[in-house]
């Protein structure tokens, strides 16, 4: 696994054992989709793992990153890759689960821009999850990583403006709807 492109481009990041990384392929799709706008923005990266989504966006300019991971093993790895490529850059590590993370954020930050979810793929518990990030941070988009397999129910708030399948994998972005 690798950083994509950006200043940290072709560095090698490591992953930790039964976790299932984003791919490659699933990440240079979800960048090319935000190129527009990553540059200076706040990124969430939750369900963090390796932090390989995290860390290519600070790699192409998100002015900050909050890791959220509560796994132990993953931590590990996560805070190897950060100190083999991120050092000086502004990032944060939440050790905490993600809803507990979504409901303190709003006390530490203003705003936030992007908000990544990849939770395991059996996971059933989406509505909720969008739910909770949509209170947080009304504002921003999220995007949520899973099977294309999975049919996902989405909170009647939220309106799914984009969703990319690349094959088994599919990234569905939201943004709360307009009142």
């Amino acid at each position: 696994m690798r950083v994509i492109a950006g200043k940290f481009r072709s560095r090698t990041l490591k992953a930790a054992g039964h976790f299932r990384p984003t791919t490659d392929r699933v990440r240079e799709t979800l960048f090319n989709i935000l190129q527009n706008e990553i540059q200076d923005s706040v990124f969430v990266d939750a369900f963090a793992g390796s932090g390989s989504v995290g860390i290519e966006a600070i790699s192409r300019g998100a002015s900050k990153v909050i890791f959220i991971e509560s796994n132990r093993k993953a931590l590990l790895q996560l805070e190897q890759n950060l100190e083999s490529c991120c050092e000086g850059e502004s990032w944060r590590i939440l050790t905490m689960d993600t809803w507990k993370a979504l409901t303190l954020l709003p006390q530490q930050l203003s705003h936030v821009d992007l908000i990544f979810f990849d939770p395991p793929y059996e996971f059933s518990k989406y509505p909720q999850l969008l739910q909770e990030a949509a209170k947080s941070f009304p504002d921003a988009t999220t995007i949520v990583e899973h099977s294309s397999r999975s049919k996902m129910e989405i909170p009647l708030e939220l309106e799914q403006i984009k969703t990319v399948r690349i094959g088994e994998t599919t990234l569905s972005f939201f943004r709360k709807k307009l009142q």
